[in-house]
């Protein structure tokens, strides 16, 4: 009977690895045929007298109309010639609308466009008469070919776009040369599939794809300069603050005056903690004599170093890992300083101190731990999430909810007594928020709202002052004001699709971006991966774990429309980075319903979008970023 049941489990293991390697081959085959044999590849050389930019727009033979899904734009720079990009599939498309520049009046020079696909007879545009096919659409002043120059184009305003017609041609593939590039990359990650089986054990794959978003994350935080990434240098001018300080600044202080952002508001006028703590960490490498911003960076590429370390220990803390891996928005965002870093480090360690076992914070409340040394330490952790930003109350609110279901499930340690517990840490907690107020109330008094509306008013540029005419202003800020519905923002303006590409990897000042279809595959799979979530523990779960998918179904939806109400009223920042939350409360509900879920299955999808997120992290991102990363 033994030797049965040893023969059966052999037998299972042989199936289910086979099975893993077919998904993985199918996965890898239908990844390399989607974007690298059926994508054009476009290559231009270009001249601009000044930071511009180009889109590219193109439609198949049945559309009628240039949609937002089938674009690319990219930045341009003087000091840079020669751009590439991929587009569709050139065998579906029917038309091009090329727009050269945004700037009326400045002369352009293009030497040459090519658009090539494996397969395909290259389209190449260098002479007068190449470029006679593209046909003159509004907004262009006059165009001239010059031999020892090229094209060059003189628009009349900032939407000058020409038109370019695709003759539909046969593809002819060199099948032997693509099948060998083919297996050359496939047995590239069979052999790593093959010779790593025990990384399946226990997840501790997870550990190895830390290992190499930490890789990728050092090379970004090194590789790219000085306001290359949203908002940095404000969070840098905020935090050098308490190089040399320790108490919170007065609003008017002539010292924070040169911290305002455009907008004007400064950092140092919330109440998030991070800004002192990397501060501090930041005087810990002075003496390596790094860029001020690259000591900054070196705060959040540590925070991901400790939460990586956390993985080699135990599984809890690999399961809590696996949403981070499955976008490159939240590797991105550990590579420059930002606030958002620090919120997702504090989220990890909260929701380790939840389902860990042996955690602090379980240890505490079963009775295994009698000082008061650990609701001590549990209270600042509290304490420290009520000084992040206002986003990650919905992540708060979840935990409090998943407490909640904790005491209905009877779980361990969640008892009348360890009730008590809980509210001592709260009641730490909140202290700690108290005196943070009250140094607050006495250094700016009761009325800081007012006061930060008037240093607004003071500080922000005319282009986003509230005190300027409205035809004057950004009509990009206080679109509710404009008379813009609700309605006309989620749909009209694209709010929801926009956020949702960020989510799922654009760099820079949103100027550095993927390719639509990159998007596209990652919006489906990440739905069809959340189904999956749902349809299994809908299915499997106990009630209590169905109660639980039904509030991260409510917290997750609360945060979208929360973002997107503020973005409405205030400033369209379609921002990925806003919704990171989600991936810590899907952190959690993972955690606590694995066991539910269909192994193979679940490590294909991790697989499928660590992968895809890696693709955009280095041939997007990090390609990209020296280039088109700047404000």
């Amino acid at each position: 009977m033994n030797s049965s049941f040893l023969l059966k489990r052999l037998k299972t293991t042989i199936i289910d690895r086979w099975a893993s390697l077919l998904i993985l081959t199918i996965i890898v085959s239908l990844f390399y045929t989607y974007f690298f044999i059926n994508r054009a590849y476009v290559e231009i050389d270009i001249n601009v007298q000044r930071p511009t930019a180009i889109k590219m727009y193109w439609a198949d033979k049945n559309e009628s109309f240039y949609g937002w899904e089938k674009r690319i734009s990219i930045k341009l720079y003087r000091f840079i010639k020669h751009y590439g990009f991929f587009i569709g599939d050139i065998r579906k498309i029917h038309s091009i609308r090329f727009y050269p520049t945004t700037k009326a009046n400045d002369e352009i020079i293009i030497k040459k466009i090519s658009i090539k696909q494996p397969g395909m007879k290259t389209l190449s545009f260098t002479t007068a008469k190449d470029f006679k096919q593209f046909i003159p659409g509004w907004d262009i002043k006059t165009t001239r070919f010059e031999k020892d120059k090229g094209w060059i184009i003189v628009p009349s305003g900032k939407t000058p776009h020409f038109h370019l017609l695709i003759n539909k041609t046969e593809r002819h593939l060199n099948i032997p040369e693509e099948v060998v590039r083919f297996l050359g990359v496939l047995g590239g990650i069979w052999l790593i599939f093959l010779v790593c089986p025990p990384l399946v054990k226990q997840y501790q794959y997870v550990c190895w794809m830390g290992g190499i978003v930490f890789i990728l994350v050092i090379v970004m935080a090194v590789i790219s300069l000085d306001n290359h990434h949203p908002d940095e240098r404000v969070h840098i001018q905020a935090a050098d603050y308490y190089t040399n300080h320790w108490m919170i600044p007065d609003i008017d202080s002539p010292e924070i005056a040169h911290t305002y952002s455009p907008y004007g508001y400064s950092r140092l006028n919330t109440k998030q903690i991070c800004y002192i703590i990397s501060a501090k960490f930041s005087l810990l490498l002075k003496d390596f004599h790094l860029h001020p911003f690259q000591r900054y960076r070196f705060f959040n590429v540590a925070l991901l170093g400790i939460m990586i370390l956390m993985t080699l220990r135990n599984s809890t803390a690999r399961l809590l890992m696996i949403p981070l891996l499955m976008t490159p928005q939240a590797w991105y965002v550990f590579s420059y300083y930002n606030s958002e870093a620090f919120f997702m480090f504090v989220n990890f360690l909260a929701g380790y101190q939840l389902l860990h076992p042996e955690s602090i914070f379980n240890r505490y409340l079963q009775g295994k731990s009698k000082t008061f040394l650990p609701a001590l330490v549990l209270g600042i952790l509290a304490a420290t999430m009520l000084f992040l930003k206002k986003n990650d109350g919905f992540y708060i609110l979840f935990l409090g909810g998943f407490i909640g279901f904790s005491f209905l499930s009877h779980n361990p340690g969640f008892t009348k007594e360890g009730a008590k517990k809980i509210f001592l840490i709260v009641c730490i907690g909140l202290t700690l928020v108290g005196i943070r107020y009250g140094v607050d109330v006495k250094i700016n008094g009761f009325n800081k709202k007012e006061q930060i509306l008037a240093m607004s008013d003071k500080k922000a540029k005319k282009y986003f002052n509230m005190t300027t005419p409205e035809k004057d202003r950004s009509p990009f800020i206080h679109m509710k004001e404009r008379g813009i519905t609700f309605k006309e923002f989620w749909e009209k303006y694209n709010w929801p699709g926009k956020i949702i590409n960020s989510f799922y990897g654009v760099y820079g000042y949103m100027t550095v971006q993927g390719y639509s279809a990159y998007y596209k595959w990652m919006r489906n799979t990440g739905f069809l991966f959340l189904a999956f979530l749902a349809i299994n523990i809908l299915i499997k779960g106990n009630w209590q774990e169905r109660g639980l998918l039904l509030y991260t179904l409510l917290c997750s939806t609360g945060l979208i429309v929360a973002a997107g109400y503020i973005a409405w009223c205030s400033d369209f920042q379609a921002q990925g980075r806003y919704l990171l939350p989600i991936l810590s409360i899907l952190a959690v509900i993972i955690s606590q319903t694995e066991r539910l879920l269909y192994p193979l299955i679940f490590r294909s999808f991790i697989f499928l979008m660590f992968l895809m997120s890696g693709y955009n992290f280095i041939f997007v991102g990090l390609k990209n970023i020296t280039k088109y990363g700047w404000g």
